[in-house]
């Protein structure tokens, strides 16, 4: 549409500068000035128009960036490394593993809770810019692995009930945990890094 504008004014001042031109060489002379002067308003209006429309354009591509990275911030919030390391270090173990599921059941529903705000930051990240879409998607997709992850270490703690977990049974879970949520960080850096590269670079 702002090409079209452009485009359009240019046109229309082309035409008005033929027509200005050929009037002065007939030697009418006010109606030239008028033509000239009419010419230079149109120019101005379109010009107005068109810096408008860029102005918005970029106002609402920046709203849109700013959404990714307030999504990239809410995917670390979600952080149970303190209350892993907790549940293995502990000897009140019983008991902790009773709030981890319950932790982990909170943090699992907050993941999917994201799904919609992912497919549409992805949907968003792929009109604006192709690499922004590509660690996105990255983002997601570990962010998937997560929640199965979680849903995994759930369906053993529910099956464990009153069994304390031996170390290695709970170990492995804890460590995968916390890899992914180092991965979750970088990604999210990335994210927020890519977004924040479109949104100055057209700063001179």
């Amino acid at each position: 549409m702002s090409g079209f504008l452009k485009y359009g004014a240019l046109f229309i001042a082309g035409g008005f500068y033929i027509w200005a031109i050929i009037i002065l060489l007939n030697n009418d002379n006010w109606i030239g000035i008028s033509a000239l002067t009419t010419m230079f308003l149109a120019i101005a209006a379109f010009w107005a128009i068109w810096q408008t429309r860029s102005i918005q354009r970029r106002e609402r591509r920046d709203r849109l960036l700013n959404e990714i990275i307030e999504w990239a911030i809410e995917a670390t919030k979600w952080r149970p490394k303190k209350i892993f390391s907790e549940i293995i270090h502990t000897s009140k173990r019983l008991e902790l593993q009773h709030l981890m599921f319950s932790h982990i059941v909170e943090i699992m529903e907050s993941f999917i809770e994201m799904r919609g705000k992912n497919e549409y930051v992805s949907n968003v990240a792929r009109k604006l810019d192709r690499h922004l879409e590509e660690v996105v998607n990255n983002l997601i997709e570990v962010l998937e692995s997560k929640i199965e992850l979680l849903a995994e270490w759930k369906s053993i703690l529910a099956e464990a009930r009153d069994r304390v977990l031996e170390e290695n049974e709970e170990g492995s879970y804890f460590l995968k945990a916390e890899e992914q949520e180092n991965l979750i960080e970088r990604l999210a850096m990335i994210v927020i890094k890519e977004a924040t590269r479109i949104k100055t670079r057209d700063i001179t």
